[in-house]
């Protein structure tokens, strides 16, 4: 599943994590390719904790978080 950065203070009114910082964008143009509406797809911040969520294009790319799935990441190694 294809991770993008998501920062989940930077929402609409209807609570959908907009995918147009600058973390955001760098993963959306990495993928940019593979990116479909209605994708599932991991959303993570500063590797602190990720959920899954739906991908979808409302003139910018936009998710909407599936907080169901909130788990921690992984620790890095050496850390």
């Amino acid at each position: 599943m294809i991770r993008l950065y998501a920062d989940f203070n930077h929402r609409d009114e209807q609570g959908r994590v907009l995918l147009d910082t600058v973390g955001s964008l760098a993963d959306v143009e990495t993928h940019a390719s593979e990116l479909r509406d209605g994708m599932r797809v991991i959303l993570h911040m500063n590797e602190d904790f990720e959920v899954e969520g739906t991908l979808l294009f409302d003139g910018v790319w936009v998710a909407v978080p599936d907080f169901a799935t909130l788990q921690d990441s992984e620790p890095q190694s050496g850390a």
